[in-house]
């Protein structure tokens, strides 16, 4: 289904331009999806719902009669194997405004749901292009699963702007009775504090359940609720349970949080379905958390003691205000050897969708977790360990700080004792590389080689530090060339058997 009406609306933006003639931005866009299901008498039918929101200070705008207006030209394609299921081209247009304040602080945003009758994996591009300049556009591009609903499950968690009650069923943004605008970004700041959802437990062919869904926020992807955010709703004998709710973040410290909805079972003691959605929030001032005295409920943390939390700054005014959308993505690449797990998954999702404003929001957050004092100082210094990464390992295929040795060295610094051997009997060219401690382990050993089809770059092949690869074999693979030489080569006297 294919629905072409447009609904935009006024809101407050973070960045304002100067002029509305020229753009020094390319088009900056925010988009997400969900997968839904829908029925009737032939049956279930899954669809998938895109929306995107667009930075009026990114785009021209053309005068005419008076009035300003705006135009982005939309390309969206949905495939298959390389086959094309869905395309649809069109113009989307701003609503003339004749003000420039009330022009540049509009906020656009669009809204597409089509049908797919087939299950297996998509891919979706959503292409947006500023219409006068015709360049610089932004593009959107992920992979989906329309999975067989065969028994019962929840729909994809769709986040939510703004919901107001509405009988126009004719509307893109009408749902269940309401108005609803979806939230196309996870990440919540001094400016927006409440996180509104919506979400569907579909039970088909009468695989009716009993039990509770729950929907609380978590630090870590199914875990315990945290500071008593939590929802219940009992499971009705509906083909479709709506869960609809909103939490009060004020009590959160800046971080990464999870959105968990799940169904338990009627003694409310085994989960039975479970759906998540991760989450970023910026909180300058948390509201100190008071367990209520008058329940039963335990939550994994009830201390009122809160985690250090960055000052709210407007980002334009810091020093990741010079740096352009490309140098962003690539200072996040840079980010990815000293990242924790969890910080490397959003650079991943970053890179994969670049939302520049939330992305730097990321950066700063990243370097004042390390340096609340001078988190600019911290980034200046680790940059500089990253040109010299790039000049010791850097070659024409890959950059140093991208390198397995550059990694190495980023991460744990420069090696106590480094030795290279380039031309031992039988071995490819290899590197040992000692530290006499590494946090809390000493005498950590790591041992780089070259394999031929690599040209100059080394691989890691073998490490005694804990968390790091370890391959008992690593002889077979460095002396290609020839027998090992054990206790004769630098390898086998550092090594061993370690």
């Amino acid at each position: 289904m294919s629905l072409l009406k447009k609904f935009i609306f006024s809101s407050s933006l973070l960045i304002l331009l100067t002029s509305i003639t020229t753009s020094a931005l390319p088009l900056q866009a925010v988009v997400a999806h969900n997968i839904f299901y829908t029925h009737d008498e032939n049956g279930w039918h899954p669809y998938i719902e895109m929306y995107w929101q667009i930075n009026p200070n990114s785009i021209l705008f053309d005068k005419k009669e008076g009035l300003w207006i705006g135009n982005i030209q939309t390309d969206i394609t949905i495939t298959k194997q390389h086959q094309t299921i869905v395309e649809e081209h069109y113009l989307l247009a701003t609503k003339p405004q004749q003000d420039v304040n009330t022009l540049l602080n509009q906020r656009i945003t669009d809204l597409k749901r089509f049908y797919i009758t087939d299950t297996g994996t998509y891919q979706l591009t959503i292409t947006l292009t500023d219409f006068i300049q015709k360049k610089d556009g932004y593009q959107y591009s992920k992979t989906f699963t329309i999975a067989p609903l065969n028994g019962s499950m929840f729909s994809d968690i769709q986040l939510v702007d703004t919901i107001l009650p509405s009988q126009d069923v004719k509307n893109d943004f009408y749902r269940n009775g309401n108005l609803q605008i979806p939230l196309c970004a996870n990440f919540y700041d001094d400016q927006r504090k409440t996180l509104r959802f919506y979400n569907e437990f579909y039970q088909p062919n009468g695989d009716l359940k009993l039990g509770t869904i729950k929907s609380y926020i978590s630090k870590k992807e199914n875990a315990e609720a945290i500071f008593n955010l939590i929802h219940s709703q009992t499971l009705q004998k509906h083909s479709i349970n709506i869960i609809q709710h909103h939490f009060d973040l004020s009590v959160l410290s800046s971080g990464n949080y999870f959105l968990n909805i799940a169904l338990f079972d009627s003694a409310d003691n085994y989960q039975q379905k479970h759906k998540s959605l991760f989450f970023q929030v910026m909180n300058s001032a948390p509201i100190a958390f008071k367990t209520p005295i008058d329940t039963n409920k335990k939550t994994t943390d009830t201390t009122t003691k809160q985690q250090n939390s960055p000052t709210y700054l407007n980002l334009n005014k810091t020093y990741l205000s010079k740096y352009t959308p490309e140098q962003i993505r690539m200072i996040l690449k840079m980010l990815n050897p000293i990242a924790d797990p969890v910080e490397r998954n959003n650079i991943n999702d970053f890179l994969k969708r670049p939302d520049d404003m939330y992305a730097r929001y990321f950066i700063y957050n990243f370097w004042l977790k390390r340096s609340k004092m001078q988190p600019e100082d911290a980034w200046m210094s680790y940059a500089e360990q990253v040109k010299k990464v790039n000049k010791l390992f850097g070659t024409s295929m890959i950059r140093g700080f991208e390198s397995e040795r550059g990694r190495v060295y980023l991460q744990y610094g420069e090696p106590s004792e480094r030795i290279k051997v380039e031309n031992e009997d039988g071995a490819l060219p290899y590197e040992i590389w000692q530290y006499n401690t590494v946090n809390t382990q000493s005498n950590a050993l790591f041992l780089f080689y070259r394999p031929g089809f690599l040209g100059s770059d080394y691989l890691l092949l073998h490490s005694t530090y804990l968390g790091e690869k370890a391959m008992k074999n690593w002889r077979r693979e460095l002396y290609l060339l020839g027998k090992p030489r054990v206790n004769d080569s630098k390898a086998d006297i550092s090594f061993g058997n370690r």
